[in-house]
């Protein structure tokens, strides 16, 4: 004969399953699949201020980031992969990595993907829909140069560091 407590055991053991699956199906069912990524680079101008202002309503200062380049250029390139911000232009030295924190914050580092004389001269991100990447292209002493960027600031001039 089974012992009582042992039934107890197995019916509370079924109800806790049970509660856990159908609170795992509620909220799965009310979250949504969101990719933060521009599939498509912005040429945005930049103001007197060093502010750019981007079509999705979000305006970053590049204050800082102008004091460690030799010059701004008049326009800026940037994109957005997987809610990572790569911002450059013509040029630059650099490319920075903007990654929002808390609100109205975002902390920014430079990727250095050239010599220290070299400039980058017409650059261009693009994005891609087969990748966790954007390509990034540039001009280097009369070649065309392309690597792959992921969200972390790694680059590959092969493949894509985070596929």
């Amino acid at each position: 004969m089974i012992d009582l407590r042992v039934i107890k055991i197995i019916i509370l053991c079924f109800l806790w399953t049970a509660v856990a699956i159908i609170g795992g199906c509620a909220t799965s069912s009310n979250m949504l699949y969101i990719n933060q990524t521009y599939r498509a680079q912005q040429i945005v101008p930049l103001s007197d201020e060093t502010v750019i202002a981007l079509n999705s309503g979000e305006t970053i200062d590049l204050k800082k980031i102008a004091r460690q380049e030799e010059k701004m250029p008049a326009r800026v390139r940037v994109i957005k992969v997987h809610g990572t911000f790569l911002v450059t232009g013509d040029g630059m030295a650099k490319i920075w990595k903007i990654v929002p924190e808390e609100e109205d914050k975002a902390k920014f580092s430079k990727l250095s993907l050239l010599s220290a004389d070299v400039l980058f001269s017409r650059p261009k991100f693009k994005g891609s829909f087969n990748s966790n990447c954007v390509k990034f292209y540039w001009q280097e002493r009369g070649q065309r140069r392309m690597v792959f960027i992921d969200s972390q600031g790694n680059w590959d001039q092969d493949k894509c560091p985070a596929d």
